[in-house]
Parts: C-alpha cells; structure tokens; sequence
C-alpha cells in the first residue's frame, strides 16, 4: 500500500511539473513579454514569427547536437567547470566596478536603513517606517551593517563583487548538480556549463543590490549538499544544509519557499522510508538553524521595534497581485495599493488584511461570473512573469541614481536592448524544452531528493500566481532550472540520434 502511494504521488507530480513546462514553452514559443525601454519596468507581450522561431530553435538544438559530441574530446571536465567559473567571477566583477551602478528605490532603503541603524537611528522601525512595514529586509540590512562598517558607509561595491563572486558558487554547484543527477554524463555538464556562460541576466543581476544572487548560491550549494545527505548522510554535511538553507532565507525571505519544497521531501521520505531517524535528525536540524536566524533578527531589532508597528500583511501583496489596470501594468503588478491601503488604514495591520481580503473576494466573485475575463488575467499573469526572457534584469540596473559609466555605458542602451530580449527568448525556449525533455526522460524509479530544485519552481510557480506579479521574482527559478534543462536536451538529443541511427540501419 504504502508503494503504491508513494508512486502515485510521484506520477501526480510528474505530470503537474510536465503540464508547467509544456505550457510554458508553448507560451514562450508564440509570445514573449519585453520591456520596451531600459527605463520602463513594465513589461509588454509581442507576438514571435513561428516561422523564424521554429529555424531558430532548429539551428540551437543543432548547435547543441555539436557541443555533445564536442563533450567527448575534453579530457577534464571538472577543470573545464573551474575554468567557466573563474571566467563569469571576473566577467562579474567587471561589470560590477566598472559600471558603478548607485542604488535606487528598495535597493536605497535598504542601504539607508543599515546606514541608519549603525549610526544608532532606528526610526525606521517605527509605526509606518520602512523597515516597521518591510521587515523581511532586515537580514539583508544586517549583512550591509557589516559591509558599511568594514569598508565605508554606503559603500555598496563589497557587496556586488560578493554577487559575483556567488555566481561562480552557483556555477560550480549547479555542475556538481549535474554531475549527481546525470551520474556524470560529459554531455550534460557540457550543455549545463555553455549554457550558464551564456546567461546574460546570471551577470547583470550582481550589480543589484538586493540579494537575489546570494541567496540562489545559497540555495544551489542547498539543493546539492540535500542530495549528499541522502547518499552519504553525516552530521556534519547535515549542519552544512542547515547552515545554508538558513542563510538563503535570512538574506531573502522568498526563499522560505526553497525551505518548503526541503521540508515537504523529508517528509515524504520520512512516510516512506525505514530510516525514520535518519529523516527526523535531518528535519530537526534544518528547522532549528531556520528558528536560529529568526532569533538572530529577534535579538538584533526587536527591542527597538515600537509596539504599534505593524508589518505589512501579506494579504496587501494578494490584493496588488488581483490588479487589473493596464496603466499600471495590469495582470497582477505592482499599482501602489499595498501601501496606499496600509497608510490609509493607519498602519494597522488587521484593517488593512480585511480591506485587501474584501478586495480578493471582489476579484474571485468577477472571475466567477465571468470566467473567460478571469482566464484572460491569469493567462497575462503568468506568461508576463514566466515567459519575460530577460527578467527585468536590464530595468533594475537602470533604475540608479547616476549616469552610466565603464561597461554599463555600453550594455545599457535601447538599441541593444532588443538584442539581449532575443538571445535571451531563444535560451529561455531551449530551457523550457530542455524541462519537457527531462521529465519526459524519467522513467525508472524517480529519486525526488534530486527533484528538490524542481519542487521549489512548482512552489515559485504557485507562489506567482497568487502573489504581485514581476518576471524579477522568477529570476531565481529560472537559474535553478539550469542543471535539469542540461540533462533534459541532452536527453532530446540522445532520442533524436537513435532515431536517425534506426532509420539509416533500416535503409542499409
């Protein structure tokens, strides 16, 4: 009985995981969302030419059928995956100190606001003030603390070449990834490596300072040292996942879904498996280093935090995340709302949750009388968060105080910018294929720890649909999708040449 559970909830997610990709490279192949000009951080949906498309995403799996059998004359790929590394740390650096790119709208107050703390002004947590109303902020202010005190107030380079130097770890680690699932297919760690060189928003997002790169190199090293666990469990290895996983969420609380998609598979081992012991230590270990960094942010604020200062409740984001105005963006994006309901409301966290809660019901109610009106808007919600190649990663670069400078000087132009959009389109067709072709490969007994970066994009994927709507916020789902669209086009091209080599064998 307890077999046949566990596979059928292993095919249900199988086949949800399949519908996910299948529809979003369907998407992806017929329209695509792109922000117009650099400055603008609304995106707007174009229409592909299916004709070029379908040549295009030919000549790209061509080109992948070449690296494939390119794979087979290196001698070290290990060192090959050093090599990429080093190369996208100091592409990144680069681009980090030779653009200076200041800070701007979150990114300024957060920076203000470690600015202020460690000058020993903590009004901004007080009623109303930012860090009162944000105060999933705060491990991310405390890592700037430390950087501001290290090397200058304000000083926001140390934490941008840290961005760097963390997409070498994710780079390394997403290999590693490969090289576990693939039980260590050449091929594979090949198409994973040229495809993350390749990855335009992986180096433009380091100049951000809001921590979505460090927190995805926290998850990548996660993701890997779970499936160690599995394998090779020790105390240590077990400590390390704690450590990191915990890390990832403190720097941003958006990768509490990461902790969720890890919680839900131990405890899907813990069902089904006779190492019960094994499962709970682990269970236990990462729940108590999560507790630990909330006593952390406890310790550090809570004293100074005024008794009336609500945080914003998360129902104002699902409220935003119903709106409909195309002046605003529409299909789900940022309008303001959230803090206009919060201020109007004095702050208060229950009035402000029952008005945004009046709000959804609203929007439920309109979808229910009309269902192809609320199809519509889900369908403009999705697609312009999953199916934006470039992931905002051009507008959040431009929205900084100063004029362009070094590298940005250069990278930073409109005319280029349909340029990044289309390569970008492409990569994110082939990743979205790559997907298709990974599950569909799955056939034997599935391991699901390997699946855990997998089982988080399902959770990102729910989390957007409920949530404020931005491509930005997919960023990091897109980068842990990497390891298995390697494995997965690899497997499409394995297919497709046993295929050619049945039909020449047939002729002969």
């Amino acid at each position: 009985m307890n077999d046949k559970l566990k596979e059928t909830l292993i095919k249900i997610l199988k086949a949800v995981l399949l519908i996910q990709f299948f529809i979003c490279f369907c998407t992806s192949f017929f329209i695509s969302w792109i922000n117009k000009t650099i400055n603008e951080e609304r995106v707007y949906m174009v229409k592909d030419s299916l004709s070029i498309w379908f040549v295009v995403l030919v000549a790209s799996l061509g080109i992948s059928y070449w690296l494939i059998k390119s794979a087979r004359i290196i001698k070290n790929m290990d060192k090959l995956a050093a090599l990429i590394s080093i190369i996208m740390v100091g592409l990144s650096i680069i681009w980090v100190v030779s653009s200076k790119l200041e800070p701007k709208a979150d990114q300024y107050y957060v920076c203000e606001a470690a600015k202020q703390i460690s000058e020993g002004n903590y009004s901004m947590l007080e009623k109303g003030g930012y860090l009162a109303v944000y105060p999933q902020q705060l491990g991310l202010v405390s890592i700037l603390r430390i950087i501001f005190y290290l090397f200058g107030e304000m000083n926001t380079i140390p934490f941008q070449i840290l961005s760097a130097l963390s997409v070498g770890i994710i780079v390394g680690y997403g290999y590693c990834i490969v090289k576990k699932i693939s039980k260590d297919s050449q091929t594979s760690c090949l198409l994973y490596l040229v495809g993350s060189i390749t990855c335009l928003p992986l180096y433009l997002y380091t100049s951000f300072v809001y921590g979505e790169i460090i927190s995805v190199a926290f998850m990548t090293v996660s993701a890997y040292l779970l499936m160690e666990v599995f394998d090779n469990y020790s105390i240590k290895k077990t400590m390390l996942l704690g450590a990191f996983i915990s890390a990832s969420v403190f720097i941003r609380k958006n990768s509490s879904i990461f902790l969720i998609a890890v919680i839900g598979i131990i405890i899907f081992y813990t069902m089904f498996t006779s190492q019960k012991k094994k499962m709970i230590t682990i269970l236990f270990v990462v729940m108590i280093a999560y507790i630990f960094q909330l006593l952390v942010l406890h310790l550090l604020y809570d004293r100074y935090r005024a008794d009336d200062a609500d945080a914003m409740p998360a129902m104002l984001w699902i409220g935003m995340g119903t709106n409909d105005d195309t002046s605003w963006g529409g299909a789900g994006w940022f309008d303001g709302s959230n803090n206009c309901v919060f201020e109007d409301n004095d702050y208060d966290a229950n009035k402000a949750s029952s008005a945004a809660k009046e709000r959804v019901k609203n929007f439920i109610k309109d979808c229910i009388s009309n269902p192809i009106k609320g199809a519509k808007f889900y369908f403009r919600k999705i697609t312009s968060q999953w199916c934006a190649p470039m992931y905002q990663s051009i507008v959040m670069n431009t929205n900084t105080d100063n004029d362009y400078k070094g590298v940005a000087q250069f990278v930073l132009k409109n005319d280029k910018l349909k340029i990044y959009e289309s390569l970008m389109n492409i990569y994110q067709s082939l990743m979205y294929l790559g997907l298709i072709g990974f599950m569909i490969n799955q056939k034997r007994e599935i391991k699901l720890v390997n699946w855990v970066g997998l089982v988080c994009i399902f959770g990102g994927f729910l989390f957007s649909i409920i949530w404020e709507a931005k491509s930005r916020y997919i960023f990091p789902y897109f980068v842990m999708s990497l390891p298995y669209a390697a494995i997965g086009i690899n497997n499409i091209m394995d297919y497709v040449e046993l295929k050619i080599r049945g039909i020449s064998n047939v002729n002969r």
